[in-house]
């Protein structure tokens, strides 16, 4: 059983599930909500509050193709709205790359708990502060934090995939089955990820077998 489980575990690693997201996560999302903010600007570009939008965009655009990383986490943290959390995003994705782990987790909590920002930018930033959490954090702290983002946001997937890892840690295989099923059998579920979740499904059902035959 120790061999398998150091299987799956070398399996994991390679998957670097939990290293895309705390390398990538943040830029992926933050390049989309960039654009989609400069659009939004540009279309009411004669009010006032489109120019402060413009502006704060521009400061924003400049200091991510800087990588400046103390500039953006003092947005994040000193202004409000749209920016603030984009900016929260971008700058926890690069503290998270450099290994600041800390700090990204602190700047990721901060974008979660802010009011007015929209739900599934929210949900992301929720889902990349656990992340960092599934080696070490306490697992039913975690699973209730998983739970509701696994039935109803947009990262649904996402949160599946971490709820399976989380009870693998756990030792729980049939539970890591049951969430990487509904993964790997839904239509709406990204390419990649049902087939990355038929794999850890059908090592996980190894696993769950091995246990049944030791009569664990």
């Amino acid at each position: 059983m120790s061999d398998l489980m150091h299987e799956i575990d070398e399996e994991l690693r390679q998957e670097k599930l939990r290293a895309f997201w705390k390398e990538n996560g943040a830029w992926i999302i933050g390049g989309i909500v960039l654009a989609i903010v400069m659009t939004a600007g540009m279309s009411f570009w004669r009010s006032y509050e489109a120019g402060k939008n413009i502006a704060a965009t521009q400061q924003l655009v400049a200091a991510a193709e800087a990588e400046n990383k103390e500039v953006l986490s003092a947005l994040a943290l000193n202004t409000k709205g749209a920016h603030s959390g984009f900016a929260g995003l971008i700058s926890a994705g690069m503290f998270a790359r450099e290994g600041q782990v800390e700090k990204a987790v602190e700047l990721y909590d901060h974008v979660a708990a802010m009011r007015g920002l929209d739900a599934q930018y929210r949900d992301l930033a929720t889902l990349l502060s656990t992340s960092h959490k599934l080696d070490s954090g306490d697992p039913e702290t975690l699973h209730k934090i998983l739970e509701p983002l696994a039935k109803k946001s947009v990262w649904r997937f996402s949160a599946l995939e971490m709820q399976a890892l989380l009870y693998a840690r756990e030792g729980k295989m049939k539970e890591a089955v049951t969430a990487l099923t509904d993964i790997s059998a839904s239509a709406d579920a990204p390419e990649e990820m049902r087939r990355r979740a038929s794999t850890l499904r059908e090592l996980y059902l190894g696993a769950e077998g091995t246990k049944a035959d030791a009569g664990e």
